[in-house]
């Protein structure tokens, strides 16, 4: 009976022990899974705690890239602002710089025209020639010799009907020894005014001044080529205004300047440089200094309705 047990056993020692052995794996496995669980709470609470910090650092570090986003944003905008304000003194003071540098350009430009005219005043016109006689000319035809003045940028000169009455050829001889040929654009009888041009446009004009202002005893000076003498000038006063002759209506400026022969058609010119007479003809009969001019306001007129119909 015992060998009967002993061979029992031994038959099933080997599932015995392999089920022990499932046993003890189970238990062993059981009780590490209840004690795995506790770890893995701890863990998730750990990771979920992470995951909080985690999530607050990227919110913290969002508003901080918000707050220097803005920063930057009022910087920028304090920098435009001031580059602004720079831009608006530079352009304020670049105003008073330009008004400074004309003020000062027409105060110096005064100042030299009251020095002409201390010049002029004190008896002495040199002051003025030089800017003057540039614009006279001396009228040439194939039956004698004149004077003439630019009195409109472009070439158009003014002088005597009775110089260049007749001429079949008329060419103009400016101060600079050059010679153009000249066309007569119109002229009025009455008055003895004719207007010529020539093709240039390299002479400045004179301006025409107020004969209705004229002082007798004004000082003034007469430009012309008397006895083929170029560009001579003379100076004299106003004799006499409104000096009424034969049939005419015109009221001639009466000079102390002699009128020579060449010397019609040249300008009167007062201190200012401005034309206020053409310089027109001479007393006879053994008058000496007794001469007169168109007064200004006459040539004008005539002047302007000639350049008129030029226009047309």
């Amino acid at each position: 009976m015992k060998q009967q047990e002993d061979s029992f056993a031994d038959k099933y020692k080997t599932e015995l022990l392999f089920v022990a052995g499932l046993i003890l794996i189970g238990a062993v496995f059981f009780y590490g899974y209840r004690a795995n669980a506790g770890l893995r709470d701890a863990l998730s609470s750990t990771t979920e705690q992470l995951n909080t910090q985690l999530t607050k650092i990227q919110e913290d570090y969002a508003q901080q890239i918000r707050d220097a986003r803005e920063e930057t944003k009022l910087l920028e905008n304090m920098v435009l602002r001031a580059q602004e304000e720079d831009q608006k003194k530079i352009t304020a003071l670049q105003k008073t710089i330009d008004r400074v540098e004309q003020e000062s350009a027409v105060e110096l430009a005064e100042l030299k025209d009251e020095l002409e005219n201390i010049d002029v005043q004190s008896g002495d016109f040199s002051a003025i020639v030089d800017d003057v006689l540039p614009s006279v000319v001396s009228v040439l035809t194939d039956d004698g010799q004149g004077s003439g003045v630019f009195v409109i940028g472009g070439g158009f000169i003014v002088t005597n009907v009775h110089v260049i009455n007749g001429a079949s050829v008329i060419r103009v001889y400016t101060y600079d020894n050059k010679i153009f040929p000249a066309v007569l654009l119109g002229y009025e009888p009455v008055s003895d005014i004719a207007v010529l041009k020539i093709n240039s446009t390299a002479y400045d004009p004179l301006e025409f001044g107020d004969s209705d202002d004229i002082k007798v005893g004004q000082r003034a000076i007469a430009l012309g080529n008397p006895g083929g003498l170029d560009f001579s000038v003379t100076e004299g006063i106003i004799s006499g205004v409104d000096r009424k002759t034969g049939d005419s209506d015109i009221g001639y400026i009466q000079i102390d300047v002699p009128i020579n022969p060449g010397n019609s058609g040249g300008p009167l010119v007062n201190s200012n440089k401005e034309i206020i007479g053409i310089n027109n003809w001479k007393l006879g009969g053994g008058f000496e200094s007794v001469g007169f001019a168109i007064p200004s306001n006459v040539v004008e007129d005539v002047v302007d309705e000639v350049y008129a119909r030029y226009l047309e």
